[in-house]
């Protein structure tokens, strides 16, 4: 059951069916997870309440993907060939690739601004727009 684990030994449907069957409950326990540890940072606050509602939604956008997905056949193996194409991976780690590049380039530009500047502050949102952006990315250039 672990070899379903890993993208590489998938051949079949059956063997992608099975791969995202094992994967959905290490996702939700992963989810779990992450409540608790907030839950036990904030308590019942409202980042806790917003930190389940903004993962809620994709969890369950994601079983409503899923459950289509398994009951038709032709979209299962559509699913099935894009995981294991060969072309799609070396897009994808092009892609990685650029991200890699720009992280680098963000962090020498802090480091050399820390190294001129001394101490300083810096918000988390910008940060979280760069999380984005690369999400952004990553969807616009994979999406064929």
């Amino acid at each position: 059951m672990l070899k379903y684990l890993l993208k590489k030994t998938i051949k079949t449907d059956e063997g992608y069916k099975r791969y995202q069957l094992l994967w959905l409950p290490l996702r939700i326990l992963l989810i779990l997870v992450m409540y608790l540890v907030v839950y036990r940072q904030f308590g019942l606050s409202s980042t806790f309440y917003g930190m389940v509602i903004g993962s809620s939604i994709p969890l369950v956008m994601h079983l409503i993907w899923l459950f289509r997905l398994l009951n038709n056949p032709k979209r299962l193996n559509a699913a099935r060939l894009r995981l294991t194409d060969e072309r799609r991976k070396i897009v994808e780690q092009e892609v990685w690739a650029h991200i890699g590049w720009i992280m680098m380039l963000l962090t020498t530009c802090l480091m050399v601004s820390v190294l001129c500047l001394g101490s300083i502050q810096l918000n988390v949102y910008p940060f979280i727009g760069v999380v984005y952006a690369m999400l952004i990315y990553r969807w616009v250039k994979l999406r064929k």
